[in-house]
């Protein structure tokens, strides 16, 4: 399965599940998208399939301005699964540790310690090969945007 089939579930469905992009299987929504005059707004959801551990969910907006110049802002909000949800609360824990012997907050919930442990799950994720997904899910959501902007700019038939 390819990107192609990514866009052309979420655009006009139905919903797929386990479609390939390089190395990674995502779950595609159908997204649902409302028109207002030149203003176009996309909601939709996918998840980064993990066999036995658990996916990561990304639920998506777009706004899209038709006109010229065209506009697009895409954003995502990440749940994550996998390898990430499971070393989380313990790096989260370690950091809290490490901080108060060398003196700094020793609360978990610290934003020193949230933002520290993030950037150590990333790193751990990229080491384990577990988060270059987010680079696919972009142009996932990316091509999604192309997708319905040429059928809202009247480009291609919806």
């Amino acid at each position: 399965m390819s990107l192609e089939e990514a866009v052309n579930a979420a655009v006009h469905g139905p919903a797929r599940k386990k479609v390939r992009i390089k190395n990674h299987e995502f779950n595609v929504g159908w997204a649902s998208w409302t028109t207002n005059d030149l203003d176009v707004e996309v909601t939709g959801k996918l998840d980064h399939h993990i066999p036995n551990v658990g996916d990561d969910h990304v639920r998506y907006k777009i706004h899209m301005r038709v006109g010229d110049p065209p506009q697009t802002v895409v954003t995502k909000e990440v749940e994550h699964g996998g390898v990430s949800h499971i070393l989380a609360p313990i790096l989260g824990a370690g950091a809290a540790a490490a901080l108060a012997i060398f003196g700094g907050p020793a609360s978990p919930a610290s934003p020193l310690v949230g933002t520290a442990t993030e950037e150590l799950v990333r790193r751990l994720g990229d080491a384990l090969g577990d988060s270059s997904w987010e680079a696919e899910c972009d142009a996932i959501l990316n091509a999604i945007a192309v997708a319905i902007y040429r059928i809202e700019a009247g480009l291609e038939g919806g």
